[in-house]
């Protein structure tokens, strides 16, 4: 009897993971960006899409996805507010019922600190569990 409980409660646990994706996973998201600016300021990249689908191209809906974002950027609401204020550089949430799950990316530049251009990447990582897609953007500075 004691086998069966556990048994049944272990197939009950494993069946109500149901917000995991499985085996096979795919995250596809927008292309590499390159922007040119003059001066220090911000920019953003506006409704990074990022989709989930299983191995035979059919979304995801209603899976974790968690981003994480690296160099000058922030991950943001498409105002430029921080979705994560007391850590700006990681947000998870669920994908929708097209298997999305977005984002914005607020990039910061400092000011020129000599004559020279100066290049700058932001970046964004929609990860569902162990398969990923890595959005750049490279800000180029023109200081001269």
């Amino acid at each position: 009897m004691k086998r069966s409980v556990f048994l049944f409660t272990l197939l009950f646990l494993i069946a109500g993971c149901g917000d995991q994706a499985p085996d096979g996973t795919v995250v596809n998201g927008p292309a590499a960006a390159s922007t040119t600016v003059a001066g220090a300021g911000t920019v953003i990249y506006r409704a990074l899409d990022f989709q989930a689908l299983d191995d035979s191209g059919k979304p995801l809906p209603d899976i974790d996805i968690e981003f994480f974002s690296g160099g000058v950027g922030i991950l943001t609401d498409l105002d430029g507010n921080a979705l994560n204020p007391s850590n700006p550089g990681v947000y998870k949430t669920k994908t929708d019922d097209r298997g999305l799950g977005r984002v914005s990316l607020l990039a910061t530049i400092p000011a020129c600190s000599g004559t020279v251009d100066e290049i700058f990447t932001a970046s964004a990582r929609g990860t569902v569990r162990s398969a990923d897609f890595l959005f750049t953007a490279t800000i180029t500075l023109t200081c001269s």
